[in-house]
């Protein structure tokens, strides 16, 4: 599993100032990478559930994931964290 402390996240989606009546209120939103990976998981699940088995199998493995029940939603969320790593390196890391 990746170092999660030293995975670029492409800064903040949806970062928010101001706030209810205060003006005190800062939220730096979801991480961009979370964004990204959310936006991709449902492509992951079709094309994991349209994979042939030996594919299928394959994918799982190289992930280090043994095939049995449960373990197509986290081979989905790993594909489309990857995905979003990928993304954010496309655009050079900016956030």
């Amino acid at each position: 599993m990746a170092d999660v402390e030293n995975i670029d996240n492409g800064g903040s989606a949806f970062p928010c100032e101001g706030g209810v009546d205060s003006g005190l209120y800062s939220d730096p939103g979801m991480s961009l990478r979370d964004w990204f990976a959310g936006q991709c998981v449902g492509a992951a699940l079709g094309m994991i559930e349209r994979a042939p088995m030996e594919q299928y199998k394959s994918m799982a493995t190289k992930r280090g994931l043994k095939v049995e029940k449960g373990v197509m939603s986290q081979l989905a969320a790993i594909m489309s964290y990857e995905i979003a790593d990928a993304m954010i390196a496309a655009r050079g890391g900016r956030s």
